[in-house]
């Protein structure tokens, strides 16, 4: 990230996932008034995987919707071998992509019900990939079109893993294993302790308000 401006102030918060938060104030907001923040971010992009250290133990734990300690995902994940390459290609083509599902179902899901959306392709390869032994996260954000603006139908969630001090895409939905990274652009680190929980693009602190990306 090389800078963030915006139309209105706002301040930057950090969580221990390395997920920045832009906190913005809006005072005296009449009722059904809207107010429009305008955010501009100037990135550099890399077409290669970067080096990037992350504490590596909480990377192969159980978590909500990667149940590591479940049987069927532990046998699954000895049959397969540890292989990244078999991973993904047994998610690939036995997940059917039932497209957007609002709730959060889980790796558990996604293996034995064979069903899922980004979130569920996504979760499945972290737990599996945990089970194998490799450091894997969720991340989401957007898959970005030529013409460099994010678009809200863009959203997209997928996996990281670590090799070496590095982390490679894993977007099992899109079948892209360690290529494409010139279109990913990472916005949240799934991460438990996140103040903005299942909250992945913005979050209200009062629940009157509708926030919308347009």
């Amino acid at each position: 990230m090389e800078t963030i401006t915006a139309n209105k102030p706002f301040e930057i918060q950090l969580d221990q996932s390395g997920n920045q938060s832009l906190i913005f104030h809006l005072k005296g907001v009449s009722p059904y008034a809207s107010e429009v923040i305008s955010i501009t971010a100037e990135m550099r992009l890399a077409g290669n995987p970067q080096p990037f250290t992350l504490e590596t133990e909480p990377l192969l734990a159980v978590e909500p919707n990667i149940e590591v300690n479940d049987p069927d995902i532990r046998e699954l994940a000895g049959k397969l071998g540890g292989n990244i390459d078999s991973i993904a290609a047994w998610i690939y083509k036995n997940v059917k992509d039932v497209g957007y599902i609002a709730e959060d179902r889980g790796a558990r899901y996604a293996i034995t019900k064979l069903r899922g959306d980004c979130t569920e392709f996504a979760s499945a390869f972290v737990a599996l990939a945990r089970v194998s032994g490799i450091p894997s996260r969720m991340v989401a954000g957007f898959m970005m079109e030529d013409s460099g603006r994010l678009q809200a139908e863009n959203y997209h969630n997928w996996s990281e893993y670590q090799t070496g001090n590095t982390w490679s895409v894993a977007d099992v939905q899109n079948n892209t294993i360690d290529f494409g990274y010139g279109k990913y652009i990472s916005f949240y680190s799934f991460d438990r302790y996140s103040r903005l929980g299942n909250s992945h693009r913005f979050l209200s602190f009062d629940e009157r308000l509708d926030v919308q990306m347009l």
